[in-house]
């Protein structure tokens, strides 16, 4: 998952942005992008399955295992992180933009 949100975020044209920062920015916009998709995906869910998923995270510490548990209730997950992944990529791209020409 995470190597899926390097690659979009790759497409972003921060090279204006000295390094040091440039490392912290996109540690932080993989958080965002992280966070995001685990709202939207537990919208989603139904109310057993977000106790159940609550569950897990409590008790499992892989990613693997909880994307798994969502995977199997979500049956449209691959295109809920795109989705989700292309609206945050469209916000940075307008968020930088915006930053350059002020």
């Amino acid at each position: 998952m995470t190597n899926t949100i390097a690659s979009t975020l790759d497409r972003l044209d921060v090279s204006a942005i000295p390094q040091e920062l440039r490392v912290e920015l996109l540690s932080q916009m993989t958080e965002v992008a992280l966070k995001r998709i685990a709202v939207e995906a537990a919208e989603r869910l139904s109310s057993q399955d977000q106790d159940e998923l609550l569950k897990l995270q409590e008790s499992s510490k892989e990613p693997a295992e909880i994307e798994a548990f969502v995977r199997e209730r979500i049956p449209d997950y691959d295109a809920l992180v795109e989705t989700t992944l292309n609206g945050f990529l469209e916000e940075m791209q307008w968020n930088l933009k915006t930053l350059q020409t002020t």
